[in-house]
């Protein structure tokens, strides 16, 4: 298990930042809707979506995603 921790890319810096803003950004959301909390949870929806690609499409190896080129 300690192995696979080690293994994880996680940048501290970038994910607290991106978290800062997006919470930031729902607090501004709530009160430009109108208090309206299924926009609010909608948009929570899309940032976890979002955070969860990010960790997962930052860990491959960059000969992996060089492997790749020739299809994009």
């Amino acid at each position: 298990m300690n192995k696979l921790l080690q293994k994880i890319y996680f940048d501290p810096y970038l994910f607290f930042s991106l978290f800062f803003l997006s919470t930031l950004g729902l607090f501004f959301l709530f009160s430009a809707s109108n208090s309206d909390i299924s926009i609010v949870s909608k948009q929570f929806a899309y940032i976890v979506v979002g955070f969860i690609i990010m960790i997962v499409v930052s860990q491959p190896d960059p000969e992996f995603l060089e492997g790749l080129q020739g299809y994009f």
